[in-house]
């Protein structure tokens, strides 16, 4: 077999295996508390409270659990981590409380230091819903749950089904694309050289 014919089949291997990776690309999320949004890469915060975070559940689910150190009035506990890119976030939460209502210990989405509520102050003990935003590389992004009064009862807030933005894995197919693209140069040096 020639040099030529050689490099032929390995240039059209090469757009063949392009092809292959192109369709195994992932797009751009990642499921669940794993990899760069592992527990190990969040922060817990606690200002006037006691509340903690169980992570016995990951990756599938993580339980924040609010406050409650029957001395400081009002509290507030949030876990939170950075956006590696900018992309599409999702969740799907779930929410009881064992105060007299969720206006004591409501649960928030926190983004960049703002607070988005969740849980209907008014509505029952229990409740749930999904949740999604586009974030921008860089926010900082989690979950809170403030309480009202750091007594009767703490509020739990269980988060599922995380779809959080990765980058994609390009490496190998940056790899596949560029052995092609020098394959095609040496055909075309090659080309003009016996010209």
């Amino acid at each position: 077999m020639t040099t030529s014919t050689l490099m032929k089949k390995l240039s059209m291997a090469t757009v063949g295996a392009a092809v292959v990776a192109l369709g195994a690309v992932d797009s751009a999320q990642a499921f669940g508390f794993t990899g760069a949004y592992a527990p190990s890469n969040w922060t817990l915060s606690n200002n006037y409270t006691n509340g903690y975070v169980d992570t016995s559940n990951a990756p599938s689910s993580i339980s924040i659990i609010g406050g409650e150190d029957g001395e400081s009035g009002y509290g507030r506990t949030t876990y939170t981590t950075t956006a590696l890119i900018g992309g599409l976030l999702s969740f799907n939460w779930s929410y009881g409380t064992a105060d007299e209502n969720p206006f004591y210990d409501p649960f928030s989405f926190v983004l960049n230091g703002a607070f988005t509520q969740l849980t209907n102050s008014s509505g029952p003990n229990g409740q749930s819903g999904a949740f999604s935003t586009t974030l921008a590389q860089g926010d900082i992004f989690g979950f809170g749950i403030d309480t009202v009064d750091n007594f009767s009862g703490s509020a739990t807030a269980t988060i599922s089904d995380l779809a959080t933005p990765v980058p994609e894995p390009v490496s190998t197919l940056g790899m596949l694309i560029g052995a092609g693209a020098m394959l095609k140069r040496k055909q075309q040096q090659k080309a003009k050289e016996k010209a």
